[in-house]
């Protein structure tokens, strides 16, 4: 039966976040969806178990996988639904009610291919009774669009805020297996190559991210130098297949100025590399004077602590004066009284 939404949920030992999710997802105000749960090499009979003690246990499938990685279980959990639209939503991520019913109506109302609601980064940590909720913050709140020219400095667009036509898929293929990580961004940057990206400004999706957590409840962005391995990956194979349509065949001569062809078809990537390399430098440079003036003012800070010990020791010092003053203008009080009985006593006898 065809659903309007087909949701792939992609899991993997983590039963905690997978129960967390099917109750997020049955409690939409859009029902007509139908959830395909890609066990992705996890235990297959807690898997089981969680999806039968969920709200969706009548009308959720799992299947289960040898850990293919994320974008080979989004592939499997597309190809075994039939929807006209689909969304991907991790195992710890999180949507707001209306989700389903805002992206729904935003995309019937147009001809975009890929919808993105404002995504919430909700950083949090796991605790032995649930989740502890640390702060929130918008996700690229400065951007209106989500645009190829943005997309191609980093993903603006993470898979739990991302609704999109199944057509799409019959426009520029699924998502690329051989990618570990980055393959949502990639995927993404072929989507706004056909069309361009509906941004729907209301934050109605939560990416949960657990930047002290390890194991099989940490992030995939916990891994920092595999995310950059891929992404460089990516721009490699683009900037080669760029080359090669605008390079003349090996064996071409140089063009009438000698420049070489290869070199020709890099002169604007060199040309934007360059003032990157300036950006670059600038920031760096900046940096150093941030931290020229952080040092200037520590010592500072200090000379200003010592002086403010000096001045309390220089008050106390004076504390002491002053009773000690005070005690001396008693005795002289005295004195003066005594010595004025004394005089009168001497007059008083001179008389006698």
């Amino acid at each position: 039966m065809t659903s309007t939404v087909a949701i792939v949920v992609r899991t993997k030992d983590r039963p905690k976040f997978l129960a967390r999710a099917l109750k997020d997802i049955s409690e939409q105000t859009f029902q007509d969806f139908q959830v395909c749960i890609v066990n992705d090499g996890g235990d297959r009979e807690r898997a089981e178990q969680v999806l039968a003690l969920s709200p969706l246990a009548s009308r959720a499938q799992i299947i289960h996988t040898e850990g293919l990685g994320m974008e080979a279980a989004s592939n499997v959990g597309i190809r075994a639904t039939d929807s006209t639209y689909i969304c991907i939503h991790d195992d710890d991520d999180l949507w707001d009610p209306r989700f389903l019913e805002v992206s729904v109506q935003a995309l019937d109302a147009s001809d975009a291919y890929l919808s993105s609601v404002r995504v919430v980064q909700r950083f949090e940590r796991e605790t032995p009774d649930g989740f502890e909720l640390e702060r929130t913050e918008i996700l690229h709140g400065d951007i209106h669009q989500f645009g190829l020219h943005y997309l191609t400095r980093t993903n603006r667009a993470v898979p739990i805020g991302v609704m999109y036509r199944r057509s799409l898929h019959e426009l520029i293929g699924y998502y690329d297996e051989s990618l570990p990580v980055v393959g949502d961004w990639e995927f993404n940057i072929r989507a706004a190559q056909v069309a361009e990206i509906l941004v729907i400004n209301e934050p109605l999706a939560y990416w949960c991210i657990r930047p002290q957590a390890s194991g099989a409840t940490a992030n995939s962005i916990s891994r920092p130098d595999e995310h950059r391995f891929y992404d460089s990956r990516v721009r490699d194979e683009a900037l080669r297949a760029y080359i090669a349509q605008l390079a003349p065949p090996t064996g071409s001569p140089a063009g009438k100025d000698g420049t070489r062809p290869h070199l020709a078809a890099l002169a604007p990537l060199l040309t934007q590399a360059h003032y990157a390399n300036e950006l670059d430098g600038g920031i760096a440079h900046s940096h150093q004077l941030s931290r020229d003036i952080l040092e200037r003012l520590d010592r500072l800070n200090e000379r200003l602590d010592a002086l403010e010990h000096q001045l309390n020791s220089g008050a106390s010092r004076l504390e002491v004066l002053e009773e000690r003053t005070g005690h001396d203008s008693v005795r002289l009080a005295r004195l003066e009284h005594n010595l004025s009985w004394r005089g009168k006593l001497q007059r008083l006898f001179r008389r006698l």
